[in-house]
């Protein structure tokens, strides 16, 4: 089953349009899923509705009411999202989704929802190369786990929620690893890697208890980034080059902890969530290292980006979504063409569907493209099924 979705925030609907748009959806378009983020990142976005260009810049942060008795073993609360439109609740939509058959995806970002770090700051990243993060949250931090865990409990209990997908299961300064950020074409993952990596009080504390000598870490690290500027960047640095070329045994020792870690954390939100938890990846080198011991019952649901080409016919892991940034694909007029092209090959490749990653409404000139890939989905679902 080929299945498609599309990606939304609260904020792109309004109450009064809410059923119109998820008729259209799910009638006009044949898309039976929507990924709702309710636990966002900072975003910025380029509309076009309502006539005339606009960048849209949102804080992000968490667009549902916490439901309280489960926060009680942490200081840290949901930070509300302070969107430019107020979109209708959380509620509303699942309820509006549960009657049209569309089934609700919620995607949480684990460490950056917006406005996370600015509500509380002892809970932020501290990376080696400067202040403290304004978007990233520590996962080794204890409360920023069991927060992590209300939350999916939280979520994952609402009636409508089909799935949860998490997303920045990923301790490190977030910002650095933007794929826009203009010092990823000077600077390698291995340089950005380190960059990133956090030395607050709590990654300082679990490392001491784990015996890693943490000041000769913190002092080997920063070493190796004032010698690691002359060295040839590159963008696809495997995880053993990235210690070996580093020569760092306590680096080593920490990534392993680290990993470990994230392990525990990951299990502990399995057995927190009462639907299926997906676990999106975007592959990049330090995450490949920080993803190293996860539990395999979180490895068979993935969602990934498209960045290089996809792979050969059957080469795909079963259960995996891939997302299509649509936006990505010029000129406009090839789109729909390309946008076919691509899920076509997502279903040879063995991809479970595609999510679109953009809201058509909101950007018209793309509404075309996605409504004939969406429809190709359709199709290529039917066909499978008669087979």
């Amino acid at each position: 089953m080929f299945r498609s979705a599309i990606c939304a925030y609260s904020w792109d609907f309004s109450a009064k349009s809410l059923d119109d748009d998820l008729d259209r959806i799910r009638g006009e378009w044949g898309i039976r899923e929507l990924a709702l983020w309710v636990a966002a990142p900072p975003v910025s976005r380029l509309l076009t509705a309502g006539g005339g260009v606009r960048v849209e810049h949102a804080e992000g942060g968490c667009s549902f009411a916490p439901r309280e008795e489960f926060y009680s073993r942490t200081r840290l609360r949901p930070a509300p999202a302070r969107p430019h439109r107020a979109g209708p609740g959380l509620d509303s939509i699942l309820s509006a989704c549960r009657s049209r058959g569309i089934e609700a995806r919620l995607l949480i970002s684990a460490s950056r929802a917006g406005r996370m770090v600015s509500n509380h700051e002892f809970a932020a990243v501290k990376p080696l190369s400067g202040e403290p993060s304004r978007h990233s949250l520590c996962l080794l931090n204890a409360e920023v786990r069991a927060f992590l865990e209300a939350m999916v409990e939280d979520l994952s209990t609402r009636e409508g929620v089909a799935s949860l997908e998490l997303r920045d299961l990923v301790t490190r300064e977030g910002d650095l690893w933007d794929r826009d950020a203009r010092w990823r074409e000077s600077l390698g993952d291995e340089q950005i890697g380190l960059a990133g990596l956090c030395a607050c009080e709590s990654c300082r504390r679990e490392l001491a208890r784990a015996d890693v000598d943490v000041d000769c870490l913190i002092h080997s690290l920063q070493d190796s980034l004032e010698r690691g500027g002359d060295e040839t960047p590159s963008a696809s640095l495997k995880p053993p080059a990235l210690m070996a070329s580093s020569a760092l045994s306590h680096f080593a020792r920490f990534a392993e902890f680290r990993a470990k870690s994230l392990a525990e954390l990951a299990a502990a939100l399995l057995r927190a969530s009462a639907c299926p938890l997906v676990l999106h990846q975007c592959g990049d080198a330090d995450e490949v290292l920080q993803h190293a011991g996860l539990d395999a019952r979180l490895l068979p649901a993935r969602s990934l980006d498209l960045v290089d080409e996809l792979p050969q016919p059957g080469e795909a892991p079963t259960g995996i979504m891939l997302n299509l940034h649509a936006v990505n694909w010029r000129p406009p007029r090839r789109l729909p063409t390309e946008l076919v092209r691509l899920c076509n090959r997502a279903a040879d490749a063995g991809y479970a569907g595609v999510t679109f990653h953009t809201l058509p409404e909101l950007f018209p000139p793309l509404a075309s493209a996605v409504r004939q890939a969406a429809r190709y989905t359709r199709r290529h679902d039917a066909g499978s099924r008669s087979c």
